[in-house]
């Protein structure tokens, strides 16, 4: 065997041997970084203060107050002792805070429930008035009003319709209640002219609109 032959034999030889007794080390890495807290919105409707009704009859010279959204003269009463006549007329606003938190949150307010009808000689009827004691009642859809917080993104309280909620203001939403007993009626009033039911809303998350 020639020396040729014999430095290619030895070269194979070498290369077997570091294949088979060497072992590579892989390379890694462990990186950590803080996580978050992710914190949920609020949905929220509560009453504020006790309704107070007004005697709001035209004409009475004891009118000394004044209702406090509409601004019509007159003065408080007690339905249980208050004694009605034809002719004579009556209002109470019944109160509520919105509390609405989330980027994307609407929701509406439901008053098609109201327990407001005719009874004996007495007419009942509503308006909604916001915090601003603005009326917005003609914002009404079937009896239901989409309200937004202040979280909310510029779509949402911008979008035509809907009533925006701060954080701020003690009451959001302003139902008033006027009854009336008209003096042509005289003749179906009873011991019992009227019974007013519950003045209840509701509020439900609705999509974005």
């Amino acid at each position: 065997m020639n020396k040729k032959t014999k430095g290619v034999l030895a070269g194979v030889a070498g290369i077997a041997l570091l294949a088979g007794g060497t072992t590579f080390a892989t390379w890694s890495e462990t990186l950590t970084q803080n996580g978050a807290t992710i914190t949920s919105g609020k949905l929220d409707i509560t009453g504020v203060s006790t309704p107070v009704w007004y005697d709001v009859t035209a004409g009475r010279s004891d009118a000394a107050a004044t209702t406090p959204v509409t601004g019509r003269a007159g003065h408080t009463i007690d339905l249980a002792t208050w004694r009605t006549v034809p002719g004579d007329s009556a209002e109470a606003t019944y109160s509520f805070d919105v509390a609405l938190e989330g980027d994307n949150l609407a929701a509406q307010l439901d008053v098609s429930n109201l327990r407001v009808v005719a009874a004996n000689g007495g007419t009942a009827a509503f308006k909604i008035y916001d915090g601003n004691r603005n009326e917005i009642t003609s914002k009404l859809v079937g009896g239901k009003l989409t309200f937004v917080g202040p979280d909310a993104g510029a779509d949402l309280r911008g979008a035509a319709g809907n009533v925006a909620v701060d954080k701020t203001t003690a009451a959001d939403v302003h139902v008033v209640v006027t009854v009336d007993f008209a003096s042509d009626k005289a003749a179906d009033m009873s011991a019992t002219v009227y019974q007013l039911g519950e003045v209840g809303v509701s509020l439900t998350q609705v999509a974005g609109a």
